[in-house]
């Protein structure tokens, strides 16, 4: 027999379990700033409503390219978000680049001064990500 106080629990967890990742979006590309590829950045993807959509991220490889997930799960939940990018060796007191153009990026899109917003609303195989 179930107790009735354990009934919405269940319900709220099997609804919540159900929009885990029907409708996620790919979203890959590449970073560029001024036409070229930015390696080493960590990309994230801050929701307009934290409370009702998890952030995404990423981190770009040697040739800029990323493919967003949500935790080890590839994709974005739709929606309009804040894109901020950071160097995530700099969070451990080191420097990825010395590239000026580098340091541009991450001071312009860090999370809080950030102003590039995008909708996602499909799928997306082929992003250039222009943080200039």
């Amino acid at each position: 027999m179930i107790k009735q106080a354990f009934v919405p629990t269940i319900v709220l967890t099997l609804l919540l379990a159900g929009c885990g990742g029907e409708d996620l979006k790919q979203i890959r590309g590449t970073v560029t700033h001024n036409g070229k590829p930015v390696a080493n950045l960590y990309l994230t993807f801050m929701p307009a409503d934290p409370k009702t959509q998890p952030a995404s991220s990423s981190s770009t490889d040697a040739n800029g390219k990323f493919e967003l997930k949500i935790g080890s799960k590839g994709g974005v939940v739709p929606g309009k978000y804040t894109v901020t990018a950071s160097d995530p060796a700099a969070m451990m007191g080191g420097k990825s680049s010395d590239d000026p153009d580098y340091a541009v990026v991450c001071k312009k899109y860090a999370q809080g001064t950030s102003t590039y917003t995008m909708d996602v609303e499909k799928s997306i195989s082929n992003l250039e990500l222009k943080l200039d």
